[in-house]
């Protein structure tokens, strides 16, 4: 009985303490996938795949596609009472070399009222707010607006497009 004992404690306790020494980071790693599992349900996660794929198909797939964008922007200023002139600002040659599945695209903007705006600020605003699309991640990131002792209004806005690294 004694020399069972020796052998148990001399040999077989520290080989099974070893043992489960090099498996401990795998028991680790499994009880956070257990609690990551008990966190969220599968109703969150079809929601969450639901809001990425919607977040994903806001994106532009190439600076390229700014341009429409802007033509547009000005064709909805010319009905608000301004004259727009939109200029896409040279966008990068190839997607940043980082891990991040994004860049930005920026455009500058000029706007004039027309001589028959008589409410250039109202309908500035009114302008302003259908810029905004919920089709597509476009954000001002910059308003200036001028105005001199003449009366001649200007602003000047910028916009980003957010684009995919990946096509």
């Amino acid at each position: 009985m004694l020399l069972l004992f020796l052998w148990s404690q001399l040999w077989a306790q520290p080989r099974i303490h070893a043992k489960r020494q090099t498996y401990q980071p795998l028991l680790a790693l499994e009880q956070q996938v257990a609690e990551l599992q008990l966190a969220g349900t599968d109703a969150a996660a079809t929601e969450t795949a639901e809001r990425a794929a919607t977040a994903a198909g806001m994106l532009m797939a190439n600076p390229k596609q700014l341009v429409p964008v802007l033509d547009e922007f000005a064709r909805i200023a010319r009905v608000q009472g301004w004259t727009a002139t939109f200029q896409a600002l040279p966008a990068p040659t190839a997607p940043p070399a980082t891990e991040t599945p994004l860049y930005f695209v920026t455009a500058r903007g000029k706007l004039v009222p027309t001589a028959d705006n008589t409410q250039p600020f109202a309908s500035l605003l009114v302008l302003l707010e259908q810029f905004s699309s919920p089709n597509r991640s476009i954000d001002l990131t910059r308003l200036a607006i001028r105005a001199d002792e003449q009366g001649r209004q200007t602003a000047e806005v910028f916009l980003r497009a957010g684009c995919r690294t990946t096509e």
